[in-house]
């Protein structure tokens, strides 16, 4: 096998949803149609390419603040770290590391080194004796972390270079400017920006994360802290594709960052296992076609190395990996009718995306402006779930996940916490994450709604569906692990139902019925809504699962 024909791709295809006058909250002119390019990566093996990771941890006073029963919130990042150690230590690979403290300077905890068996324990002992005070000098840790990377890639140009950068709060020291900020990223390199709980500054850490080859995170409840780190740890250790472009002919795909159709997109690394849907809009839907351009990062899971040999370089340049078609249509060989993909589903998550990137505007908007934009929320929530009744969908999983985005924007949006959520859900969805903020019930942000609810639906019993539990810790090393909040069996996740659902011979005039203002019910209601409390989404794939419950458990 040789490395032209590695792609990394099990497959790729374009569905066209062909009945578009039937396509809810939609506003595509006459003649354009909606599709999605779905592409399903291979499960791929461990990275050989050695691997440096860079963190930079905030260790101002505010992170000796309590975050759960008797535990700070150092104490989760310290447990987070002792299992991420323990990890990574395990790995068949080169993985090299170098860990810097932070607040009004920079402290190198542990000097750049590889990890191993040998010297994790050392490496440890320093970690679990950080200490908090002082005040935040972001620029500093920014400035220092950018001398660190380029002096390594001096010396290490093969190498993968990624820097995960976390903080509690807001730059109260030395440079304070966000555009200033934002100009020191290196985006040569990979970075990561870690918010850590609600009163870091939101609107500082989403643009650091909108350079490129960056992106922001938001651990909102603290005790998910090693899931975040899990998921972050996955994409650098089992990465499919890096570099990659998706190019349209014949049509536009949604860039989800910018909220535009455009001809071609970009993301900086793809994982193994994960099956990526994009929306794409066309006036053509015969000749619309998209090709994937890239970089092979790590070799296929069924790839021999016995018989192949294990000297492929994968240094290679970005080139063409496949080229996506659209699939045959399905006929009724009876009527000799076309059987329409329903992508309804699809076409409700490109509305839920349009409105997470408008409610990130609206953190000190005027209150006629939110109150209209609250209104549409109920209006496209109502929608979404009176078609999921009367189609047997309350289980599926992408549209679970969209009424928890919608309600939570509804609860949130221009609040403190507003942006925070908004720039969170946003992201999950667009990039497609395994780890979701979680519902607002098991982070204490508590407002008027329950009380709301209760007074305007007084007969109406209020059910949720919780994995979480009380948390009574005592020991700052053996706090209860995310696997424990969630679920004994793994992971749960969203379900996710098929694709195809053809319609039946009265189905559109069904589908019809259902955007009309009769027969809602109260369930439709977003009042009368709870959020699922879950915290892993539909996306998940086995093996970052398995990366996420490792990384989980508690230190012994």
């Amino acid at each position: 096998m040789s490395l032209k024909s590695i792609t990394n791709i099990d497959n790729t295809d374009i569905i066209i949803h062909i009945n578009n006058k039937i396509l809810p909250l939609t506003n595509f002119e006459e003649d354009e149609y909606f599709g999605i390019i779905k592409t399903k990566i291979s499960k791929t093996k461990l990275i050989k390419t050695p691997t440096f990771l860079l963190f930079t941890i905030d260790k101002t006073s505010s992170m000796s603040e309590s975050a759960s029963g008797r535990s700070t919130k150092m104490n989760h990042v310290i447990q987070t770290f002792v299992n991420m150690m323990k990890y990574l230590s395990t790995l068949d690979t080169e993985i090299y590391i170098q860990v810097n403290t932070f607040n009004t300077e920079v402290e190198i905890l542990v000097e750049c080194l590889r990890i191993t068996h040998e010297n994790v324990e050392a490496i440890i002992n320093k970690i679990k004796n950080i200490t908090t005070y002082g005040s935040t000098n972001i620029g500093e840790a920014l400035q220092f972390a950018n001398e660190t990377l380029t002096n390594y890639e001096k010396e290490n140009e093969s190498h993968q270079i990624a820097h995960i950068f976390m903080t509690d709060g807001d730059p109260t020291s030395g440079e304070t400017s966000h555009k200033a900020l934002a100009d020191m990223i290196n985006e040569k390199f990979y970075n990561i920006f870690v918010g850590f709980g609600f009163n870091h500054n939101v609107t500082l850490l989403s643009m650091l994360g909108d350079k490129k080859n960056s992106e922001y995170q938001f651990v909102d409840n603290i005790e998910n802290t090693s899931l975040i780190y899990g998921e972050t740890i996955h994409r650098f250790i089992y990465p499919a594709l890096k570099d990659v472009e998706l190019r349209i002919e014949n049509g536009l795909i949604y860039d989800w960052q910018t909220n535009t159709w455009t001809t071609k997109i970009t993301e900086s690394i793809i994982i193994g296992e994960i099956e990526k849907v994009h929306h794409i809009k066309t006036k053509d839907p015969i000749g619309v076609s998209v090709s994937i351009f890239g970089r092979i990062a790590s070799m296929p899971y069924d790839f021999n190395t016995n018989e192949q040999g294990n000297d492929i370089d994968l240094n290679n340049k970005i080139h063409l990996l496949e080229t996506a078609t659209i699939i045959p249509y399905l006929i009724d060989m009876e009527t000799n009718n076309i059987i329409s993909d329903d992508l309804t589903k699809y076409a409700f998550r490109q509305k839920v995306q349009e409105l997470l990137f408008e409610a990130r505007n609206y953190s000190s908007s005027k209150r006629g402006e939110k109150e209209n934009y609250k209104k549409s929320l109920k209006n496209v929530f109502r929608i979404i779930r009176k078609y999921m009744r009367i189609n047997n969908l309350e289980d599926d999983g992408l549209l679970n996940m969209l009424c928890d985005d919608i309600h939570i924007m509804y609860r949130t949006v221009g609040s403190h916490y507003g942006e925070l959520y908004a720039v969170s859900r946003h992201t999950s969805q667009g990039r497609q994450r395994t780890y979701n903020t979680n519902s607002l019930k098991s982070n204490g942000v508590e407002d008027d709604f329950d009380n709301l609810i209760s007074r305007k639906f007084p007969q109406t019993p209020k059910l949720s569906r919780s994995m979480s539990i009380p948390h009574h810790i005592t020991d700052p090393f053996n706090i209860k692990d995310s696997a424990d909040i969630i679920n004994d069996d793994p992971f749960y996740k969203y379900k996710e139902s098929g694709l195809f659902v053809p319609p039946d011979n009265n189905s559109k005039d069904q589908i019809k019925d259902i955007y009309h203002d009769s027969d809602f019910i109260k369930e439709d209601e977003i009042d009368c809504y709870l959020s699922l409390d879950q915290i892993t989404t539909c996306f998940a794939t086995p093996d970052i699962l398995n990366t996420l419950k490792f990384m989980s458990q508690p230190s012994k």
